[in-house]
């Protein structure tokens, strides 16, 4: 699904890391590892086409990634930040269906069955729906986004501390969910040590360091 080839990323004269390669096979769940500063998010937005790599080549689903065809590439990703801001007023169901009103999404049916199935699994109370999004805690808020992201039907999932702002409980039925299913395949960034234990693969950022990260 993802296959990256002696990747460098750069900002400027500043070295991120290099020569990083990787595959990411379909289902497989993977953690990025390193310490602050190696560029574990960095790695997340240069897969999305957001940050450019300076020298290497990136695959995803077998297409070369490149400026010309980023926007396609990613109707197969799902990326999730650690935190989502919204700037005007919106109701938490509004902000669900908000990429189903895209251009490149008119292929993807929004099931309300399924969002309110969501919501259950991952302990979310239905009322929250009409609620304005910007009201909730920072645990609903990345909940919330997981069920959008799950009901967009992506191939592939970018998750950047999607589970920071979760106890033990609400984290383990997060990864319950994802772990269960092999259609999903995921690298993640996390500081949680059971997250990363349970992944079936660790790319580790330190040995690609060079002048430090962000």
């Amino acid at each position: 699904m993802i296959e990256a080839k002696d990747i460098t990323v750069a900002f400027g004269d500043r070295t991120i890391f290099e020569n990083l390669s990787f595959k990411a096979l379909k289902g497989e769940k993977i953690a990025v590892t390193g310490k602050s500063g190696s560029g574990k998010s960095t790695l997340l937005k240069t897969l999305l086409g957001v940050v450019p790599n300076k020298k290497g080549t990136i695959l995803i689903a077998e297409k070369e990634l490149n400026p010309e065809n980023a926007i396609e590439i990613r109707k197969k990703l799902c990326y999730i930040p650690q935190n989502v801001i919204i700037s005007n007023e919106i109701t938490v169901e509004d902000y669900i269906k908000m990429p189903f009103t895209f251009r490149a999404n008119r292929e993807i049916e929004f099931i309300r069955d399924e969002m309110l199935s969501l919501f259950s699994t991952f302990s979310l109370e239905k009322e929250l729906l009409t609620h304005d999004f910007s009201s909730l805690s920072g645990g609903e808020k990345q909940r919330v986004s997981l069920v959008r992201g799950f009901l967009m039907k992506r191939e592939i999932f970018l998750f950047d501390e999607v589970t920071s702002a979760l106890d033990e409980t609400n984290t383990v039925k997060i990864m319950d969910y994802i772990f269960n299913r092999d259609d999903i395949t995921m690298l993640s960034v996390s500081h949680t040590s059971i997250w990363i234990e349970r992944c079936s693969k660790k790319i580790d950022l330190e040995p690609f360091r060079n002048n430090g990260g962000k």
